[in-house]
């Protein structure tokens, strides 16, 4: 998992390279001591740590990384739009129906995205619903258990190569991610699709989200936002939903937006 930058930090230092960037893409990666010496023996001065998200550069900080700075997955959102199929083919292609409310999971089947919730609270909506959809989309460690006790309207539809043309199938995405979770590039590529975004609160999604995410910490919550959703009382005006997200997205996300961010490394200092 930190095999390249085991590999790069030495390299660097050998090579004599001006500028080496190290991006952690998940928290507690300075959790373990034998990565901390390592930093301090093998990092040059001319390393710069940062985080996929600001609570990961927080959590840098925390470990002791000094002046850690936020460098997110980019994204095209453009070539996103372009490519989503059209409502109905989408959802022809899960196999679910024209008429229905379905909520898609994307990511995989992991307990740090803690599919179960989702599969337990969508439980208790479709007794209300009996239309509503929940479609799984992902593969991981919890995939056999999700598929024992999964009940009606639930769609396990695998790893999809497609997955971001199909965005277009659902009127929410949904994510019962834990505090582990340190970013969230499916909900990025919702928003940049204009598909509104059900999260529990937690940092790294909340990062990605910002005010476009309809957020949730208790299941009782997270019922009412699915009504909200079904109802279409959120988000009120579609059409300024999808503005705003992809405002959000060319804002902090797009290609340009890192490459400013990069360019904004040769600034100042590099300790670290």
């Amino acid at each position: 998992r930190y095999g390249a930058y085991r590999v790069g930090v030495p390299l660097a230092r050998r090579q004599s390279i001006s500028q080496h960037v190290v991006v952690a893409h998940e928290f507690g990666m300075f959790a373990r001591l034998s990565r901390r010496i390592r930093r301090r023996l093998w990092a040059p001065r001319t390393t710069r740590f940062a985080g996929v998200s600001a609570p990961v550069a927080e959590d840098l900080r925390d470990a002791g990384v000094r002046s850690p700075v936020v460098l997110p997955n980019p994204i095209d959102a453009a070539r996103i739009r372009a490519g989503l199929k059209a409502r109905g083919g989408a959802r022809a292609a899960l196999g679910v129906p024209d008429d229905a409310f379905v909520v898609g999971v994307i990511g995989r089947l992991h307990p740090k995205k803690d599919p179960m919730r989702a599969l337990d609270v969508f439980a208790r909506y479709r007794a209300e619903d009996h239309t509503a959809h929940l479609v799984f989309i992902g593969t991981g460690p919890l995939q056999d258990r999700v598929a024992r006790e999964a009940g009606d309207g639930v769609v396990l539809a695998g790893f999809r190569s497609d997955a971001r043309e199909l965005l277009g199938a659902y009127d929410a995405i949904l994510s019962c991610s834990t505090r582990s979770e340190a970013f969230g590039l499916a909900l990025l590529e919702a928003l940049a699709a204009g598909t509104p975004v059900i999260a529990a609160d937690q940092p790294g999604p909340r990062f990605v989200l910002g005010q476009c995410g309809s957020y949730f910490q208790t299941d009782a919550e997270l019922l009412a936002r699915l009504r909200d959703a079904r109802a279409r009382r959120w988000p009120p005006h579609h059409a300024d939903y999808v503005e705003t997200a992809t405002q959000r997205v060319t804002r902090e996300f797009s290609e340009d937006a890192l490459a400013f961010r990069y360019r904004a490394l040769g600034v100042g200092g590099w300790d670290r």
